[in-house]
């Protein structure tokens, strides 16, 4: 069983919660709900894995009072703000000078 859990887990595009790797690496039905059950044997596949029970650092960011005392909308908007700006600093008309931007009818 540790070999299923080892290749799910090496092959995830992200961390899994305990609950998707006990479905997804194929485990019997009877114990992939069983967070316990595949906490044993993820302790048993070694130094290989470990269990981080935190939330991660985008989450903690995310929750921060301190980063965002106007809230998230806000800081939304001045992003927008100064992406706009840029933008508007940056792009003019015309770049390459061209008289013509066409190709006549006649």
């Amino acid at each position: 069983m540790c070999r299923h859990i080892l290749s799910t887990v090496i092959v995830a595009y992200r961390p899994l919660r305990l609950e998707e790797l006990g479905q997804l690496s194929g485990l019997p039905s009877s114990i992939q709900g069983s967070t316990d059950y595949i906490s044993k044997i993820i302790s048993m596949c070694g130094s290989f894995l470990t269990i981080r029970d935190n939330v991660s650092a985008k989450d903690f960011l995310f929750l921060s009072l301190f980063l965002f005392p106007s809230g998230i909308t806000h800081q939304h908007h001045a992003l927008f703000s100064r992406s706009l700006g840029a933008l508007l600093e940056t792009l003019q008309r015309d770049i390459y000078n061209l008289s013509n931007l066409g190709f006549p009818i006649d």
